[in-house]
């Protein structure tokens, strides 16, 4: 299951141009703590060392740095900014960018050898601690965190309310993700 490191408040910031939280105000407490609103949107902890979230933006870094992170792997098309390209360097993150194609069309179908191989850079703990993203972090994200949950034993009923309610409650089909994960 994800789980947010921490949580805060909605009094303490506000909603910016482009939806990010901005912040009023921080005190030397806060600053101390790592706040989903520095975070990725949809950031979660998957497993000890595993984390999902959405396309990380330039305010997400310092957040991210306190992860200790040793890689980050991309699921969508879209090239990092040099900004990107400088935190990775800087913080020594791997990258790897393995493209899961969009699933919101069931007839639409990413191959398994591609599937396999994230899910084979999940499991090597070498790689840990890690980020998964796409876009939003819900469905390519989900899917793959999906497959992932089935490696691990989880039954289906155990793995469609805990990834996919957040996408259910968006008014989208979750169905279309669960017939991906059952394979």
């Amino acid at each position: 299951m994800a789980t947010p490191l921490s949580e805060k408040s909605s009094n303490s910031s506000l909603r910016g141009k482009a939806g990010e939280r901005t912040r009023l105000r921080e005190t030397s407490l806060e600053s101390e703590v790592i706040h989903t609103e520095k975070l990725p949107p949809n950031f979660g902890e998957v497993v000890k060392g595993v984390y999902r979230s959405s396309f990380p933006q330039l305010w997400h870094f310092q957040a991210l740095k306190k992860l200790g992170l040793r890689m980050i792997v991309t699921l969508v098309e879209g090239e990092y900014t040099q900004d990107h390209q400088v935190f990775l360097k800087e913080n020594g993150i791997e990258h790897r960018r393995i493209l899961i194609l969009a699933n919101k069309d069931p007839t639409v179908r990413t191959p398994d050898h591609v599937v396999n191989r994230v899910l084979e850079i999940i499991l090597n703990k070498a790689n840990h601690p890690l980020l998964l993203h796409c876009n939003k972090g819900k469905h390519r994200t989900g899917c793959i965190v999906g497959c992932f949950r089935k490696i691990q034993g989880w039954d289906m009923p155990a793995i469609h309310p805990l990834l996919f309610l957040p996408v259910q409650a968006h008014g989208l089909p979750a169905q279309r993700s669960i017939r991906f994960a059952k394979k």
